[in-house]
């Protein structure tokens, strides 16, 4: 039974995705140097802007030692893959991972909120399991910056952050690397199923500060939340 809900979720996601690649393909050229993937998951953006662009070097982070496996099955020679997190400062985190593997946050739960209990009932029906997540690990954690200045990063084509709730704490980390990034995608939740303490207008403006705009902001299919896309005016 929980097959049929990952095979939903998957197929709401593949919607929301195809239209950012259609943003995207808008702002971009075909041909990319580097594409960041924060938050990869079981690698699925990976393998889609793997074969809508030509990308030289593509790096992946995932802590969920689960999904960091399926990640090191995937067939990319220009993949680098880490088994980390990443925030606005070094040092080691907690990840709690949930029954449903893309629930997996650093961020805490908010035990009052009404989406909490949507969340908890979905876990209900088709894990027979009470509680979101089913356990918590202790996780390294980096800024992109360094990994980013370890590689001699010149150019990012396109940043995409996918980490429920822990965005613009990575948004903080990356830090010089604004100059050199053209396009930011990330996943930004309106609801207060997680404690994330900050809001979408602390978001923008500083985003705005780094000379980004907003061009694209999709709703997302049966959640309170958006897929935004941020351009650099620099380029």
């Amino acid at each position: 039974m929980k097959n049929i809900l990952l095979i939903f979720l998957k197929f709401l996601d593949d919607l929301i995705q195809k239209k950012n690649i259609e943003i995207i393909t808008k702002y971009s050229n075909k041909k990319w140097d580097t594409y960041i993937d924060i938050g990869s998951h079981d690698g699925e953006m990976i393998n889609l802007l793997n074969k809508n662009f030509k990308i030289k070097k593509i790096f992946g982070f995932e802590p969920n030692p689960e999904s960091f496996n399926n990640l090191q099955k995937l067939r990319i020679k220009n993949l680098k893959l880490y088994n980390l997190a990443l925030s606005e400062k070094n040092g080691f985190d907690y990840l709690q991972i949930g029954h449903i593997s893309s629930m997996s946050t650093i961020n805490r739960l908010n035990e009052k909120s009404f989406y909490t209990k949507i969340k908890k009932l979905i876990i209900t029906i088709f894990y027979f399991k009470t509680e979101v997540y089913k356990k918590k690990i202790k996780i390294k954690k980096n800024t992109l910056s360094v990994i980013l200045e370890k590689h001699k990063i010149k150019k990012i084509d396109l940043l995409k952050i996918d980490t429920e709730g822990h965005e613009f704490n990575i948004l903080k980390g990356i830090k010089k690397y604004y100059k050199k990034t053209k396009i930011i995608l990330f996943e930004f939740h309106y609801d207060n199923s997680l404690i994330k303490g900050y809001d979408f207008n602390d978001v923008d403006k500083f985003l705005n500060k780094k000379n980004f705009i907003l061009i694209s902001k999709n709703k997302m299919i049966f959640r309170k939340g958006y897929e935004l896309i941020y351009k650099n005016t620099r380029y």
